[in-house]
């Protein structure tokens, strides 16, 4: 199959960041034979990172046009850029859309309050802003889904069941009918915490490991620094930068190392400590979350929806409740399991192979 990939954004060597849950599988599109160009909306140049062709906006309508392309396969379109893209150049034959998160929420009813030092002064107007922007947006997505699966030419993956219930209760389109074009697949996840396995055994740095983005609440910062607080005897390391720690005190026991961790570099990184906490707000998959899961490290998360849909088979999985925490941590790692692990949920073969079959099903369809 010949497929372009819309983004947003894109890895770069500069940026290795940047949307990885899009490169993780467009790297193994590539290597089951099919051609993939990405059009990274925020790009001006093309590049090429790790085989994947990566071109902007205006050298593709210089030199592509959509309809030499099989399929568009969209990764959480906005209205600025992937709507606007599609309908100028509806040539296209049929398209998927890949349903992460905030795209199709109103986002005020899912995301928590950010930080009082992250407010600015004008945060009262920006968040009336954001409600009438995703007021519209769901008008628009409504009927534009709508018109798109009428003609069938418009098909969805949901990265979960959580994902595809929120989906339908904010845009209104029925159930029944999305059912028949759509399918429910999580992100892949990497294959290094498949095909290796946490070391209990190695010698440790800490008893817990925490890696998010700091300043953002809902990766919960204010979480690991509670459960800190109440496990004096434990110690914390989390890796991640932002300045939540200069508005708030930091425990004894938690120390901070300001740095992102190279995704390849993270089942080393796992095998240092005797345990992850991962405490969340707001998920659609939690990616992350899932590779720490089957790597077999013993994993703290908060008991949401979506975090039990995803979770809940594995044995090493410890939930917390987000408004009662009274986690006792010396006595979870002393009784947690780390054997017979679930090594299959997030491999390739039930995740980014079946993306692939759903999309060469939808190609192939008259």
């Amino acid at each position: 199959m010949k497929i372009l990939v819309l983004t947003q954004e894109y890895p770069s060597a500069n940026h290795i960041y940047r949307n990885q849950y899009v490169h993780t599988r467009l790297k193994t599109y590539l290597n089951k034979g099919h051609q993939i160009l990405v059009l990274s909306f925020i790009e001006k140049d093309e590049y090429i990172f790790e085989s994947v062709n990566v071109i902007g906006r205006k050298r593709f309508n210089s030199n592509y046009s959509i309809k030499d392309f099989d399929i568009v396969l969209i990764h959480a379109p906005n209205l600025r850029n992937h709507f606007r893209f599609l309908i100028l150049n509806s040539s296209y034959k049929k398209a998927v859309f890949v349903i992460h998160g905030h795209e199709v929420l109103k986002r005020s009813n899912y995301y928590p309050e950010p930080f009082d030092f992250m407010r600015s002064k004008y945060y009262p107007v920006k968040k009336i802003f954001n409600d009438l922007y995703d007021y519209l947006k769901l008008i628009f997505l409504k009927w534009y889904f709508d018109k798109g699966i009428s003609r069938r030419k418009f098909y969805f993956v949901f990265v979960s069941q959580w994902m595809k219930d929120e989906f339908i209760r904010n845009t209104n389109l029925t159930r029944k009918t999305l059912d028949r074009f759509s399918k429910i697949i999580p992100n892949p996840i990497g294959v290094e915490f498949i095909n290796n396995s946490y070391d209990s055994y190695e010698e440790k740095l800490a008893d817990f490991v925490t890696i998010r983005p700091i300043d953002r609440s809902k990766h919960s910062i204010d979480i690991v620094k509670t459960i800190a607080e109440k496990n004096p005897k434990i110690l914390f390391h989390v890796y991640g930068e932002g300045n939540y720690f200069k508005f708030n005190k930091q425990p004894e026991n938690l120390k901070i190392f300001p740095e992102f961790i190279h995704h390849s570099k993270l089942p080393n990184l796992l095998n240092k400590y005797k345990s992850a906490l991962m405490p969340t707000r707001l998920d659609s998959q939690g990616v992350m979350m899932c590779e720490m899961a089957t790597y077999g490290i013993p994993v703290v998360t908060s008991n949401l929806p979506v975090c039990n849909e995803m979770l809940s088979d594995f044995n090493n999985i410890y939930f917390i409740n987000n408004n009662d925490i009274n986690f006792n941590a010396e006595n979870f790692l002393n009784s947690i399991s780390i054997k017979d692990i679930n090594k299959s949920k997030f491999s390739s073969q039930k995740t980014v192979l079946k993306e692939i079959e759903f999309i060469q099903e939808i190609v192939n369809t008259k």
